[in-house]
């Protein structure tokens, strides 16, 4: 296994994010001729200011949690590399 871009967590923790998921986030599907899907996409982000932005050039600033969340992948990042033996870069 070399790959940890995708990971699980704990089957208590898969719960608790599923059930913040389903009471925090909602999907909708908007067409229109008049502008392209990152303008678009920019412009809802930029109004709805998603916690887990994690863009390299952020749909909105500041972003309290950009730091915490960043460092949280990485910590998970680095956790999954040590249970698989793969050396941390």
């Amino acid at each position: 296994m070399t790959a940890t871009a995708n990971f699980a967590f704990v089957a208590a923790d898969e719960v608790r994010l599923t059930e913040w998921m389903v009471a925090s986030i909602e999907i909708r599907a908007y067409a229109t001729p008049s502008a392209s899907l990152a303008t678009l996409e920019r412009a809802v982000g930029g109004q709805l200011r998603p916690p887990l932005d994690q863009e390299r050039e952020p749909f909105w600033s500041p972003n309290p949690w950009r730091e915490a969340v960043a460092s949280a992948r990485e910590h998970i990042r680095h956790a999954l590399r040590s249970e698989a033996g793969i050396e941390h870069r």
